[in-house]
């Protein structure tokens, strides 16, 4: 479970939707590579926030896992894994077709969910906390992906 977190911290995702971004300016597709990244960045502005306005204490960590400094609602692991996942594989499914497409959005739409399962599996954030970051990602990218169609 510490890995499968792993795959939804700042950094990983930071990593990722950079990577992304920088090989779809250089290949071309920048409209997709734009969206990624303004995705990207209000993820990362909505969740200080909305951190602070809430500010809801973490529960005390479960295996002696270290409990972020942070608040705890809503979970960034979700709402930013949510963003990132989500982002890449609604591009990615674009220039799919037949199965291949759904497998995408299978496959992130797994991941997603185990990274917050892992969140509350290791007793960093109640499952509220994944709910409302899970929330908070569909409410912004729905916006996002509406404003891109027009």
């Amino acid at each position: 479970m510490l890995a499968v977190t792993a795959l939804g911290s700042q950094a990983v995702l930071l990593v990722v939707a950079g990577g992304a971004v920088i090989w779809m300016f250089l290949s071309g597709a920048r409209r997709d590579g734009l969206l990624i990244l303004i995705g990207m960045a209000g993820a990362e502005l909505l969740m200080p926030i909305l951190k602070v306005e809430f500010h809801r204490q973490r529960p005390e960590p479960f295996f002696d896992v270290i409990a972020p400094n942070s608040y705890s609602f809503p979970s960034g692991h979700a709402l930013m894994s949510f963003c990132c996942y989500g982002l890449l594989a609604v591009v990615a499914s674009a220039h799919l077709e037949g199965s291949a497409r759904q497998w995408v959005r299978i496959g992130a739409a797994v991941l997603i969910l185990t990274i917050g399962i892992s969140r509350v599996y290791l007793g960093v954030h109640h499952a509220t906390d994944v709910i409302a970051g899970y929330l908070v990602g569909t409410i912004w990218l729905a916006a996002l992906l509406a404003i891109a169609r027009v």
